[in-house]
């Protein structure tokens, strides 16, 4: 290590988080890697904790310990500290830490609660220039530690007057994002506040304490954002969320239409109170990357037509009485549909789509839908939920299609085909239990059919209706499928890999067939399995070279058992009570393992004499 300079050194550090995986602790290796960890602001620079930390929630003391550490050791280093939904910051040691930050100019701590104090002891005060104000999730926080006693929430955390004091300590600010109950957002309004600032982007969110205290009429009048639209700080509005607040269709077409900059607009409505409006929408914004609607505000409205052509992500979910759909775009990462019950018709004009998303639509037809498909190359992932009697997927509709999910898949599915050169994921999964035919084995079922060249995970889980599975690909890496316990319809399973298969992984199945043809495979297991025929005993064909380990564990309804391959290198059966009947040919076994089969114990016996 003597001959890699500091800098390669420093670069390899950068790679650990500072938090979670205690990058400080790596000083006590030698003291030239002390001195770089102590002198390389680059690897203070941001400290960024994630919200996807559930598994380490006993971790929290070990990591408020570190962070602590850090805050005081290298604060002149670091200029960005962000906590989506971290709970350290609520701890008065962190919080107080956070004051004594010289150069930090990126303060996103949600859970943060605000006052005057403390943006008058803030050290980085004039030098901060993007800061979140999350009024909502600190308050959620603290009613959460104040047990059941009762907080008029809405009068507590910011206060507006402290907003004023903060607009005269942050003098080089440039982008807010205040997140500010309803109740002080209509009683003190925004404006005034961002007269005394000069921001360039502004993200604001209505969270919905002190409605009740609003009249309908007023809560109706939308009268802040109304103000803001009609201000000169229209134009640095980045992100409008209006989840909680009743707007009419004509709020909504003039927001899209006024807010030059607008990127994000989250929209929702609880409640239709709009009888007259037109039946036709059109949404046109030249800047808006995001839009979620969730509900329209008049059941009159049959279309809906939105035309942004920086569009990244649309979400049209709940909208129940919309017919027809159609969306000008140029490339869109997200296209969801949830819930839209009575939409029938769909259209999307844009070069290409990456994710695809459609959940509870009973109105969209199979036909429509492929036609849908042929005018959107490009498809990357694909996830559907819906109630047809035939599924069929090939290169004319998605060629360029590497993820696919089916969820929910009823009784009513006959025919599930994928033809995607490019298919790499696939999973399909059904009801737990199904509601009607549970127990009929005379249905007709569904045959699965998946072709692809390189599969890296096929994934089957509770299909009650499946006859028959089949897969063809040149290679796969995981092949699982997992039945449902109840369920009792026999399944015939072929899975044809020319080169290799890495794992595949039987559970829960009552076993028709299987037969697995290919030239090498890693592992198979079969795990709580039995055979719908137990007469059968040439139920599994495994037509491979060679097979390095197979397993068969917990099979108690599994009498018989037979294996014919070349070559199997490990063989394991356990926990298999009722089997019986043991029938293995391979020219060349090289390890037999049996336990807690009681009618194989003579067979035990004998392969540890012969051993």
């Amino acid at each position: 290590m003597d001959i890699v300079p500091d800098e390669i050194i420093a670069q390899i550090l950068s790679c650990f988080h500072p938090i979670y995986e205690d990058l400080a602790g790596y000083s006590i290796i030698c003291r030239r890697w002390e001195r770089i960890i102590q002198n390389t602001g680059l690897l203070w620079r941001h400290i960024h904790l994630h919200d996807d930390r559930d598994a380490r929630e006993t971790l929290e003391d070990e990591y408020a310990r570190v962070l602590q550490n850090c805050l005081k050791r290298y604060r002149q280093f670091i200029q960005c500290v962000r906590a989506e939904d971290q709970s350290l910051f609520i701890r008065p040691e962190l919080r107080r830490l956070l004051l004594t930050l010289p150069n930090l100019t990126r303060l996103d701590v949600p859970v943060l609660s605000w006052s005057r104090v403390f943006a008058q002891s803030l050290k980085s005060a004039p030098v901060l220039k993007f800061l979140t104000i999350d009024d909502y999730r600190a308050l959620l926080k603290r009613r959460a530690n104040s047990g059941n006693r009762y907080l008029r929430i809405h009068r507590r955390g910011i206060r507006v007057w402290d907003l004023r004091v903060l607009a005269r300590q942050f003098t080089s600010l440039e982008s807010l994002t205040l997140n500010i109950n309803i109740f002080k957002l209509y009683r003190y309004g925004i404006i005034p506040v961002l007269d005394q600032l000069r921001l360039k982007e502004l993200h604001l969110e209505c969270a919905p304490y002190g409605m009740d205290e609003i009249s309908s009429d007023t809560l109706a009048s939308l009268s802040p954002i109304n103000a803001l639209m009609n201000s000169r700080h229209a134009s640095i509005l980045v992100s409008l969320d209006l989840h909680y607040i009743p707007l009419s269709t004509q709020d909504l077409v003039s927001y899209v239409d006024n807010f030059k900059c607008l990127k994000q607009l989250f929209v929702a409505v609880s409640e239709e109170r709009s009888l007259r409006s037109l039946s036709s929408v059109v949404l046109k914004s030249e800047s808006v990357t995001t839009l979620f609607l969730t509900g329209l505000p008049s059941t009159n409205v049959k279309c809906l037509k939105c035309v942004m052509p920086r569009l990244e992500v649309i979400l049209i979910s709940e909208c129940h009485h919309i017919l027809s759909l159609e969306v000008l775009g140029t490339n869109i990462l997200s296209f969801i549909l949830r819930g839209n019950c009575q939409l029938s018709k769909i259209k999307l004009h844009c070069k290409s789509i990456h994710d695809l998303l459609m959940y509870d639509c009973p109105a969209i037809e199979s036909a429509m839908f492929y036609d849908f498909l042929s005018e959107c190359p490009n498809v990357k992932q694909m996830e559907l939920s819906v109630d047809w009697g035939v599924i069929e997927l090939n290169s004319n509709y998605c060629g360029n299609l590497k993820q696919l999910t089916i969820r929910d898949v009823s009784m009513s599915l006959s025919k599930l085909i994928v033809d995607c050169p490019f298919l790499e994921h696939f999973k399909c999964s059904g009801e737990v239990l199904p509601a009607k035919h549970r127990n009929n084995k005379n249905m007709a079922g569904c045959d699965i059919e998946v072709r692809t060249k390189h599969l890296k995970k096929f994934q089957m889980c509770d299909v009650g209706c499946a006859n028959r599975v089949t897969v063809h690909c040149i290679e796969a890496n995981v092949i699982q499928i997992t039945g449902i316990h109840p369920w009792r319809r026999p399944l015939v399973v072929e899975l044809n890999a020319v080169r290799r298969i890495d794992a595949v992984y039987f559970t829960g199945l009552t076993i028709g067939a299987i037969t697995l043809n290919s030239d090498y495979v890693e592992h198979v297991i079969i795990g709580k399995c039995s055979l719908a025929n137990s007469k059968n005993g040439r139920a599994m064909r495994f037509k491979c070279e060679e097979i390095r380990a197979l397993r068969l564990l917990d099979c108690p309804r599994m009498k018989k058992f037979s294996l014919h391959v070349k070559c199997v290198q490990s063989l394991s059966i356990e926990s298999c009570s009722n089997l019986r009947d043991l029938d293995v040919s391979a020219s060349k076994l090289s390890h037999v393992r049996i336990s807690n089969c009681p009618y194989l114990e003579l067979v035990n016996q004998t392969i540890a004499h012969n051993t």
